[in-house]
């Protein structure tokens, strides 16, 4: 006959094992008879600046209660670039997939989607990583409601800020290389350089020397563009003082930071964190806050989820901008390094 000692050993391990089965038991009764979100993830292509927003938009969404796999589904997709790709995605998987909302990532999805869905009564839109959302002609203004079904997070530093802080570095700077994709993105970013030029708050003597490259499609159009790239670098290289990477898909990849350090004497002025952080061969940067603009998107999705209008979500900028700059090649290239960056920007010695 056992102890009484070891009869409540055994009672305790029983207690043990009914709690886990009835957290486990409470867990799939809720996940399959509870609220289950649909949200369909659509990204221009694979890469940056898309992977790091989509991490930290699905990281948010699990700090905020929304775990794959028990009250959330996701469906993913990126169209690379092709717009019969996203038709296909629209037709096949969104229409048929009853979503809660769904999330574009870049310039080319939100403008390819707009075309297939604007006004549609059955999907929500989400947009982030979007130069000019106003320009597609999804949102009216950032201080407006939305007037159709998209709402989101838009994605450039001001132009203003930007080039205040390569004037921090390089005083002197008066010609400026863009070379940039053709792309929507770029197109409206070279208007908003232009504007600045012909305003009353442009220093002396700027100019911008632009060259275009045509569009690649797909995921590593990127790699091509920066290639033809190449012959602009070396063509404007004698004329410019420094270069800045084109606020478009080109320019937020590896390729072109490193063709331009390879074919160039004049220092580059990068698009994100990684052109200087991982030595890329951008001198410094000044870029939106990729963590924050996931986190920003996360908390519209959250809304929609919970049941809010969409015209109740107004579309935002990005509330982070980031500083980073590489020491040894400004004092290289003969920048110097403003004492009051060092309060606000991450310096690689």
């Amino acid at each position: 006959m056992p102890s009484l000692k070891n009869a409540a050993r055994v009672s305790w391990v029983y207690q043990l094992i009914a709690v886990i089965c009835l957290v486990f038991s409470s867990a799939t009764v809720w996940s399959f008879n509870g609220t289950v979100f649909n949200l369909s993830i659509v990204d221009s292509q694979t890469g940056e600046p898309y992977d790091s927003v989509r991490a930290a938009m699905l990281q948010e969404l699990e700090d905020l209660g929304y775990h794959q796999g028990v009250n959330l589904h996701i469906d993913y997709r990126s169209m690379s670039h092709y717009e019969v790709t996203a038709q296909t995605i629209w037709q096949n998987v969104i229409q048929k997939g009853h979503y809660h909302a769904v999330f574009l990532n870049g310039t080319v999805a939100t403008a390819t989607f707009k075309k297939f869905a604007w006004k549609d009564a059955d999907n929500v839109f989400v947009f982030a990583t979007v130069t000019d959302p106003v320009g597609l002609g999804v949102i009216t203004d950032f201080g407006r409601a939305p007037p159709a079904n998209f709402t989101g997070v838009s994605y450039p530093v001001p132009v203003a800020e930007r080039l205040a802080f390569v004037r921090q570095l390089f005083p002197s700077v008066k010609n400026i290389g863009v070379i940039y994709a053709d792309m929507p993105q770029s197109r409206s970013y070279v208007q908003w350089l232009q504007a600045f030029k012909d305003s009353a708050g442009a220093w002396e003597g700027l100019k911008f020397h632009f060259r275009k490259v045509p569009f690649v499609i797909s995921d590593e159009g990127h790699r091509r563009m920066a290639a033809l790239a190449v012959q602009f670098i070396q063509e404007l290289d004698p004329v410019v003082d420094l270069f800045i990477s084109p606020n478009d898909q080109m320019g937020a990849q590896r390729p072109f930071a490193e063709v331009v350090s390879k074919y160039a004497t004049s220092p580059l002025i990068g698009l994100g964190r990684k052109d200087v952080a991982e030595n890329w061969g951008a001198v410094a940067s000044m870029y939106p806050s990729l963590d924050q603009m996931g986190k920003q998107a996360a908390h519209m999705l959250v809304r929609i989820f919970k049941g809010e209008a969409v015209q109740d979500i107004f579309p935002e900028t990005p509330k982070q901008f980031g500083r980073i700059i590489d020491q040894k090649k400004l004092s290289q290239f003969g920048g110097k390094l403003d004492p009051d960056l060092h309060a606000v920007a991450e310096i690689i010695e």
